[in-house]
């Protein structure tokens, strides 16, 4: 294993970067650092973040408006649905096809690329999900992304296996609040 320094990842079209304030860490992300999961290598774990909107890719279409502008405060969910496979149209979006397939598989976001490179060398790396516990993160578009007034960040003195270092005010919208 190595620590590298990535150069800051640009987000394409219909994406946004995000400066990381807080990061969950998943059993799922240790499987994968410990081999028990298989996954491209080298690569940057971390899902389930909270952090602020720093720049945004193009959006598709003339005179649109991106919903997340530059200094919003946002959280996400624990994966990075497409919104147009047939789980995601069925509200089943922790079973997306497209994440599965691409980035579960790869360490690639939608358009089966990856948006972190390594500073010297040049060489890809593969992200796990949102990547998080990088500083930047690039979330697609239609991955769900919330809006929330205020992030607080918990700084716990010993980090159970799965925590999520993030408060959210108790009005924040979850993924079970979203299905019906």
């Amino acid at each position: 294993q190595r620590i590298e320094v990535l150069r800051t990842p640009k987000p394409k079209a219909n994406e946004v970067l995000i400066k990381v304030k807080a990061c969950g860490v998943c059993h799922t992300d240790l499987h994968c650092i410990k081999g028990e999961v298989p996954f491209p290598q080298p690569a940057v774990f971390g899902h389930e973040i909270s952090g602020e909107v720093v720049e945004y890719g193009p959006l598709d279409g003339a005179g649109s408006r991106h919903p997340l502008p530059v200094g919003t405060k946002v959280c996400s969910t624990f994966i990075m649905p497409c919104g147009n496979c047939a789980f995601c149209k069925k509200g089943e979006e922790d079973t997306c096809e497209t994440f599965f397939a691409l980035n579960r598989l790869k360490g690639h976001l939608y358009d089966d690329s990856t948006r972190l490179i390594t500073a010297e060398g040049g060489e890809e790396v593969a992200m796990y999900s949102f990547a998080g516990l990088a500083e930047y993160a690039v979330v697609p578009a239609p991955a769900p992304a919330w809006r929330v007034a205020s992030v607080d960040i918990v700084v716990p003195v010993a980090v159970p296996k799965s925590v999520i270092l993030a408060t959210l005010p108790s009005n924040t919208s979850t993924l079970a609040d979203r299905k019906e």
